[in-house]
């Protein structure tokens, strides 16, 4: 096997890098037609690519109050209303970067926009997939919370941004019940029963009275008794109907309450009944009277609390269509380009005088 010529020994003014500059001025022409094609190759790509554009919407950090503090039975007291808030696990800027980011909020969007079209997406699904990697939710250090999303129109980047916006007030007005939403949907209810109830009730009396000519007066004890009974279960009603919302049936604190509701039922049943049919048509008016004056107060609270409730959306700034593109940055891919052309230029040049550099390795020669 014949052995590898030794290389030539280099000159003791000549050093490996004195050679490689020697090799480079003296294939300047090709080191230079290498690093521009690179350079012009990649100006040409870059201006192939996709222009993409990124619109920005913030909204202020939502209340820190919870939405589920309304205690009824102390609002029949007359109490603070702040007070038997439940705890969160979350915070609300949590909660509303869940539900931008939501599987349904990308839905409508790729539904109203027609992305899947825009994507080129044979599937619903693969639009939605697609659609998130060009969403973006966050909350910045003061807590306010950011809606980007990445399009390349302009103007639908803006109108995405914001519609997400709106699909987050619309839910959380609409779609979310809140406790002051639920009550005051009960409490209506109870309250238009209690008045018909009241009214018929006055009529019986009423024509009791035409009926037999008797004075009717309201001056029976089982009335103020049967009164307070039923204020009492009312309010418990009001209380079960706000739990259900919020817990489950087999929780400690609904069947207390449950257990409490009984117990009036079973205190009303035990209640003396009066001998005449007066007297009870008395104390039934005054009872629906007494019910219905604390179902008007209760209604007008839950009127106030609903609206305190409902966690709608405050906006510091609505997306407006960008001037600038975000992406792609020509100019960062020229001048990464432009390096690494200096680099694989130098080494063209090398390989082309391979002899020169490395003389012993076998078919080394030099390309003219």
């Amino acid at each position: 096997m014949r052995p590898f010529p030794e290389p030539e020994p280099l000159r003791s003014s000549q050093s490996f890098t004195a050679l490689v500059m020697e090799l480079l001025r003296s294939r300047r022409r090709a080191w230079l037609t290498n690093w521009l094609v690179v350079v012009v190759l990649a100006a040409g790509v870059s201006l192939l690519l996709p222009k993409w554009y990124v619109a920005t919407a913030t909204l202020l950090p939502p209340s820190s109050e919870s939405d589920l503090s309304f205690n009824f039975s102390m609002l029949l007291r007359g109490g603070d209303l702040s007070r038997g808030a439940l705890p969160r696990t979350t915070s609300p800027e949590d909660n509303f970067t869940a539900i931008l980011t939501s599987r349904a909020l990308s839905r409508a969007a790729v539904q109203k926009f027609d992305l899947a079209g825009e994507y080129h997406s044979k599937r619903e699904s693969e639009a939605i997939a697609e659609f998130a990697e060009h969403l973006h939710v966050g909350t910045t250090r003061e807590g306010v919370v950011f809606i980007s999303v990445e399009d390349r129109s302009a103007r639908r980047a803006a109108d995405l941004a914001n519609f997400l916006v709106d699909e987050l007030d619309r839910f959380n007005k609409d779609v979310r019940m809140t406790a002051g939403k639920s009550a005051r949907l009960f409490v209506e209810t109870r309250l238009k029963e209690t008045e018909q109830a009241l009214r018929r009730a006055e009529d019986n009396l009423k024509a009791l009275g035409v009926r037999d000519a008797l004075p009717v007066t309201s001056g029976s004890s089982d009335a103020t008794a049967g009164t307070g009974v039923m204020a009492q279960r009312i309010a418990l009603q009001v209380r079960l109907q706000t739990l259900l919302q919020t817990q489950s049936e087999g929780s400690e604190e609904v069947r207390r309450t449950r257990a409490e509701l009984d117990a009036l039922d079973r205190e009303l049943r035990r209640l003396p009944q009066s001998g005449t049919e007066a007297a009870r048509l008395i104390r039934e008016v005054k009872i629906q009277d007494q019910v219905y004056t604390l179902l008007t107060q209760q209604f007008e609270e839950a009127k106030v609390r609903e609206h305190k409730d409902t966690p709608t959306v405050q906006v510091l700034d609505r997306a407006e269509a960008p001037d600038r593109k975000a992406r792609p940055k020509r100019g960062l891919i020229v001048i990464a380009a432009a390096l690494l052309g200096l680099v694989e230029s130098t080494l063209w040049v090398l390989y082309l005088e391979r002899r020169r550099v490395l003389p012993w390795l076998p078919g080394a020669r030099s390309i003219s």
